[in-house]
C-alpha cells in the first residue's frame, strides 16, 4: 500500500476511534472535565481531517505539477476520475 493511502486509512481509523469509542471516556469525566475532554477529542477528530485534506491536496498538486509527457486530453480525464473518487472518499469520511 502507498504511504498517501496509509495515511488516508489511519486518518479514517482514528477519526472512528475518536468518534465512536471515546464516549464512555467524555461521559465519565466530573462537571468540567467532560467539557475539557470533549474539548480534546474535537481537535483530535480535526486534526485528523486536516491531516486527510492536506496529503488530498498534496497528492493532486503533485500529480498536476509531474507530468510525465502525457496528453492534456489523458491527463483531464485522469483528473476528472480522480476527483470524483477523492468527493467520493470525502463524503464517505465526513459522513
Amino acid at each position: 500500500m502507498s504511504v498517501i493511502k496509509t495515511i488516508s486509512v489511519a486518518c479514517f481509523v482514528l477519526w472512528i476511534f475518536f468518534s465512536y469509542f471515546t464516549k464512555s471516556w467524555i461521559e465519565s469525566g466530573h462537571e468540567h472535565q467532560i467539557g475539557n475532554r470533549r474539548r480534546i477529542i474535537s481537535a483530535l477528530r480535526m486534526e485528523c481531517l486536516l491531516t486527510f485534506l492536506n496529503v488530498v491536496a498534496y497528492n493532486e498538486l503533485m500529480r498536476w505539477f509531474d507530468i510525465d509527457g502525457t496528453s492534456k486530453e489523458k491527463l483531464y480525464e485522469r483528473r476528472s476520475t480522480q476527483v470524483r473518487n477523492a468527493v467520493y472518499l470525502s463524503k464517505i469520511f465526513l459522513s
